[in-house]
């Protein structure tokens, strides 16, 4: 008895051989490895969301400050339409130019942009576009507030009976806002019309794929950085030919900014590419965009960052409304 008991003592004591650790090592390790595939996967995934959100919030902003401009362009107040005359400079910078400027609210091109105090150099193959627009806020009132120097515009808004002059026949551009004297339908000197900044707007691409936006301010146009890592914008327009506010023929970008055609834009077509501002590891884009009519390929250093194309239609609803009453 005590030799049996010796024996199956000696079994049940038996401790792991090396075969069984090193199977447990290789399970472990095949464990560990899948653990730290998942792992990595997620990093990638969560990466590659945070791009494309950081790539949508910036499309959005980008595409909300051209509409909120093109949206309102032609806004002038109590003054409503303006009969275009000649065609003004892109950068409209006195009272006579943005006057001219009033009948061709939306206005586009190509190339260096002639501006005061200087040109602005956009990138090749695309479009900026200029806007101009009243404020849509009087001088002086809340959340509005006066900006000296910068040129105004004033509308008459005196009803008088005995006056061959009747509301919103007449106004006034100026810089100097002690020259705005025109009255309001009461016609009492001490209540003038409103005197709303105007807007003068162009939007373009530098050569470093930034959004930017040049800007009247006093005399002068300065540039300011809106979104970083568009590498295209480009612009169709809807064309109302026979005045019905409904569009009737389509074009890329008039080239030309003296072309008589911009009186007819109701529509805007935007087209942007934006691209991620990082690179995508293991990625490479080899797809063609079309945006604008222009068919876009990615530069070779840029072909690992992740891009998408987008579009907005808009309205521009102040010269669209004008002709639907008319």
């Amino acid at each position: 008895m005590m030799k049996h008991y010796s024996k199956m003592h000696r079994v049940n004591c038996r401790g792991v051989g090396l075969i069984e650790i090193m199977i447990a090592l290789a399970l472990g390790a095949i464990i560990m490895l899948g653990v730290t595939q998942i792992a990595t996967n997620n990093s990638n995934t969560r990466n590659e969301l945070e791009r494309f959100g950081r790539q949508l919030e910036a499309a959005n902003f980008a595409m909300g400050a051209i509409e909120a401009d093109v949206t309102n362009a032609a806004y002038w107040g109590e003054r409503g339409s303006l009969d275009p005359n000649s065609p003004s400079p892109i950068c409209p910078a006195d009272a006579g130019e943005l006057e001219l400027s009033m009948g061709f609210p939306i206005q586009g091109g190509q190339g260096t942009i002639d501006c005061t105090p200087a040109d602005f150099a956009t990138k090749a193959n695309t479009d900026y576009l200029a806007v101009r627009r009243a404020s849509s806020c009087a001088n002086g009132s809340t959340g509005c507030p006066a900006a000296a120097g910068d040129y105004h515009l004033q509308v008459h808004a005196c009803f008088d009976s005995t006056s061959a002059l009747k509301p919103g026949d007449s106004f006034k551009i100026d810089s100097n806002l002690s020259n705005l004297d025109l009255l309001k339908r009461s016609c009492n000197p001490a209540d003038p019309s409103p005197k709303y900044r105007f807007i003068s707007r162009i939007y373009y691409v530098d050569d470093n794929d930034t959004l930017r936006r040049a800007e009247l301010s006093g005399d002068d146009y300065s540039s300011e950085a809106l979104v970083e890592n568009v590498e295209m914008m480009r612009f169709e327009y809807g064309l109302d030919t026979d005045g019905d506010s409904q569009v009737d023929d389509y074009a890329s970008n008039v080239a030309d900014p003296n072309d008589a055609r911009w009186e007819d834009v109701v529509m805007v077509r935007v087209g942007l590419i934006v691209r991620n501002h990082e690179a995508s590891a293991g990625f490479t884009d080899n797809r063609s965009y079309t945006v604008g009519g222009y068919a876009y390929t990615p530069p070779a250093a840029l072909k690992p960052f992740r891009r998408q194309l987008y579009t907005r239609t808009i309205s521009t609803r102040n010269i669209a409304g004008r002709r639907e009453v008319n």
